[in-house]
């Protein structure tokens, strides 16, 4: 009786693009980031660091740009308004995500 050689199991590929975690940032986190603010943590300057390299996407709800119009018009932090939605705006690495998504039923 032949016995057939034992098969080997199938190697599993391993990507060869670099995996990156994506993130979320809250009105805090962005205008600490944009004002170059001292009380931003370590590990949050470290992410926007690596979005700017281009390492990671960091998505901007369009409710946190809303808000830091508004805090931008009571003057609560001093900033460009303009500057930081045309940096956000310009760039590929921040991604804008709308308020409203579309829907089909069905």
């Amino acid at each position: 009786m032949r016995t057939s050689p034992p098969q080997k199991s199938p190697s599993i590929a391993k990507p060869t693009y670099k995996v990156s975690m994506n993130f979320v940032t809250d009105t805090h986190a962005l205008l600490l980031w944009f004002t170059d603010s001292p009380k931003m943590s370590a590990k949050a300057a470290e992410i926007f660091e690596r979005c700017e390299k281009g390492e990671s996407i960091l998505f901007v709800p369009s409710i946190v740009i809303a808000e830091a119009l508004s805090i931008f018009d009571k003057k609560r932090v001093t900033f460009d308004f303009k500057k930081l939605f045309k940096k956000l705006h310009d760039s590929d690495k921040f991604v804008i995500i709308a308020l409203v998504q579309p829907y089909s039923k069905g």
